[in-house]
């Protein structure tokens, strides 16, 4: 499957030949290119898949929220606080940022996302058993 992927980019002009019709290389057909790639590392037992189950890229994995949601409050925190006083430059200012922002994120994942989730089964399971409880009491004193 991903090699299929790799040749479907390389080659752009053979599926329009083999339908007849001209296809449009946007959005569409690269999520079709995307699902290939995605069943073909789901299914093998390849080199890639393995590397990418590697602890630290799990990890990584894991921080991608807290990322996604921190990046605008760390850039402004960062243009406000920290660029004007260090004077790195454009690419500097960048490597400075993006280390600031996975140190957060892997904190905030850590210590929040990780923590919150345990609490939210915790509660999910304390409430199934008080609803067990609960049906057991009941039965139990219908059947007097």
């Amino acid at each position: 499957p991903l090699a299929l992927a790799y040749y479907l980019l390389d080659h752009p002009d053979l599926l329009p030949d083999l339908f007849g019709v001209p296809l449009f290389y946007g959005a569409s057909f690269y999520a079709w290119l995307f699902l290939i790639v995605v069943l073909g590392l789901a299914c093998g037992g390849n080199i890639v898949t393995r590397f990418l189950a590697t602890k630290p890229l799990v990890f990584l994995g894991g921080t991608s929220y807290s990322v996604y949601i921190l990046q605008k409050p760390v850039h402004v925190m960062y243009q406000h606080y920290v660029a004007d006083h260090l004077n790195l430059g454009v690419n500097g200012d960048f490597y400075v940022y993006c280390a600031m922002l996975m140190a957060l994120s892997c904190f905030v994942y850590t210590v929040i996302e990780k923590r919150g989730r345990q609490f939210i089964f915790w509660l999910d399971k304390t409430a199934m058993r008080v609803q067990a409880s609960r049906r057991s009491s009941t039965s139990s004193s219908t059947a007097d």
